[in-house]
């Protein structure tokens, strides 16, 4: 899983997969961190994707780098008020930053997925790792 987290902490950028009425909806996201509780991202109460990810907490995000290895997150997510938690978003993440502006910003949500399975793929190599945490 180490080799997981060095991905995502070096390619922070990817696509998050949720669903409305059992059609897919993608989107550009941002990956939060990772503790022993799990992985952590967050959004806005007042967008879509918070609604898509009440009504059905089954995600998947994808991760790429330049040379097209990638790094996939599949699970269920939970949603969080601790406020240690908005304020390692804000800590991490400079966009966050801008746009909350504090950890004590009503509309910043914290989700995070405890378990879920992990799969890093190197393009250029036969090397694909199926990881479940």
């Amino acid at each position: 899983m180490h080799k997981i987290i060095d991905f995502l902490e070096n390619n922070r950028y990817g696509n998050l997969a949720t669903s409305v009425n059992d059609e897919p909806q993608v989107r550009p996201f941002e990956y939060g961190y990772k503790t022993n509780e799990g992985v952590f991202f967050y959004t806005s109460d007042n967008k879509g994707v918070y609604s898509q990810l009440k009504e059905n907490p089954n995600i998947c995000f994808c991760s790429t780098d330049k040379d097209l290895n990638y790094v996939q997150l599949r699970g269920n997510i939970e949603f969080t008020d601790n406020m240690e938690h908005k304020e390692k978003i804000i800590e991490k993440s400079n966009f966050a930053k801008d746009i909350y502006k504090s950890a004590a910003n009503e509309h910043l949500k914290v989700f995070y997925m405890p378990h879920g399975q992990a799969v890093l793929h190197e393009f250029r190599g036969d090397y694909t790792d199926n990881l479940n945490f």
